[in-house]
């Protein structure tokens, strides 16, 4: 028996301003969100099957009970449901113009609800600005798509547009000065600020983040994080964790991603992959690997990280080394929902190699029944066999595999790595300096001096 599409119910016009006008009544915020959504699915695609015609001049009539601004509103929401339909519908110009027409209604929707209705209000009407905002965002990135592929603009105009309006939306929640506990709009400023900062990192300046972070630091509001929704706080840790990321503040940020994940929904699976792309990185840097049972949830992140684990699971300096060069250009793309993070992780993989380095010099001494006292020619020898002698910087141009498998590592140029030894006691000496050897080098006799109580401090922790 075949199954039957459902068909979408028309919803007559004036219906609609009906159900709007009675969610503003009954101060329904969360109704009211749904039936101004650019929703093309659901409510939006009933709306547009309810429509006798879509021109302002015969809107008009049936908004004129609806309380200012909300027939103005209204009337720009339904050229922004038309608008949208049309642009996903048809290519070229026409599905350009359309998107970039939707944008500016969506544009005046925001401003007439901003300005003349929400500044006057308490909390209650928040999802409302929510979902102008987010509708707002996403018809900019629409536009821009269309606009920068087809040579009109180079930079992303619209969403550097979309952050101005969001940052006014941000100042309106965060002073209201009236309001207080549930019924204030500042109830509402993590998650607003969550969308600004997402704003800045589509456009690649997260460097203006630190207006809305100042701004927070310095508004009245006197509630702690913790006493926003999970959600507003699962947001707002992993951007700020992507910002201490990019300034390689990497404890802080391995501490704010730790909390975003533990706080985000097991169901958001993108989420919670978005996380681990920077978390993964940083637990590695201490030694801290993820189990098999976690990888396989989010095979994206086995696919890009898998190689690395194996390498630093094995102290193989090889396979890191192939690993680095293989997925050079998979992790320098990495935007992380919101751009500008992938050369962090670029920047803390290559960090990883000196976790794999400590690693081997430990494998060495083990080797040596943890004497105190090791010649440098003997860990010199021991890295060259480990790196299989083949010096793998960024800049050699040797066709590599995209995937490294145990004991396979394809014909790689013979180069001689740690062939001086004055680079393997300069290493040594680095590693002692980063506090992953502890002890110091004879220089004169050639000897490395390793403490009898804790030669290779633990680089894990809870």
């Amino acid at each position: 028996m075949q199954s039957m599409q459902t068909q979408a119910i028309p919803l007559p016009f004036p219906k609609y301003c009906q159900i709007v006008q009675k969610a503003l009544r009954e101060r329904d915020g969360e109704t009211l969100a749904v039936l101004l959504a650019n929703d093309q699915q659901e409510i939006g695609e009933r709306i547009i099957l309810g429509l006798a015609g879509s021109h302002r001049n015969l809107l008009v009539p049936h908004t004129l009970k609806l309380p200012s601004p909300f027939s103005e509103i209204v009337i720009s929401h339904i050229q922004v449901l038309v608008l949208s339909k049309q642009a996903s519908s048809s290519l070229g110009e026409t599905e350009g113009a359309s998107w970039v027409g939707a944008y500016k209604e969506q544009v005046q929707c925001l401003s007439l609800f901003m300005n003349q209705f929400l500044i006057n209000q308490t909390s209650w009407p928040l999802p409302v600005l929510y979902q102008l905002c987010r509708d707002l965002r996403d018809l900019g990135e629409k536009a821009d798509e269309y606009s920068i592929s087809s040579g009109l603009q180079k930079t992303p105009v619209s969403l550097e547009d979309t952050a101005r309006h969001i940052n006014k939306a941000f100042t309106i929640v965060a002073t209201d000065r009236m309001n207080k506990g549930v019924e204030a709009r500042q109830r509402g400023i993590y998650y607003i600020a969550g969308l600004s900062i997402k704003c800045y990192f589509k456009v690649n300046r997260p460097t203006l983040c630190k207006n809305i972070i100042r701004a927070i630091g310095s508004s009245s509001n006197p509630q702690p994080l913790d006493s926003f929704p999970i959600a507003h706080q699962v947001t707002w840790r992993y951007y700020m964790g992507m910002l201490a990321f990019l300034e390689e503040e990497y404890k802080t940020a391995e501490d704010l991603f730790w909390e975003a994940f533990k706080g985000c929904s097991w169901l958001a699976k993108r989420n919670l992959e978005q996380i681990l792309f920077y978390l993964l990185p940083l637990r590695l840097l201490r030694g801290l690997l993820p189990s098999p049972i976690l990888l396989s949830q989010f095979p994206v992140l086995s696919d890009t990280y898998l190689p690395f684990i194996q390498a630093l699971r094995r102290s193989d300096i090889r396979a890191y080394d192939i690993a680095l060069r293989a997925l050079r250009g998979k992790l320098l793309s990495l935007s992380g929902g919101g751009g500008g993070g992938g050369g962090g992780i670029w920047t803390a993989m290559e960090k990883g190699r000196e976790v794999v380095v400590r690693g081997r010099l430990k494998k060495i001494w083990l080797a040596q029944n943890k004497l105190s006292r090791i010649p440098i020619k003997t860990f010199q020898i021991g890295l060259q066999l480990a790196s299989g002698s083949s010096s793998l910087s960024a800049s050699t141009p040797t066709p590599i595999p995209s995937r490294v498998e145990d004991g396979s590592f394809g014909d790689l140029e013979d180069e001689e790595e740690y062939a001086d030894p004055a680079e393997v006691e300069c290493l040594i000496a680095n590693m002692i300096y980063k506090g992953y050897v502890k002890g110091y080098i004879s220089h004169g006799h050639q000897i490395v001096v390793l403490s009898a109580k804790s030669a290779f401090p633990p680089l894990g922790g809870p």
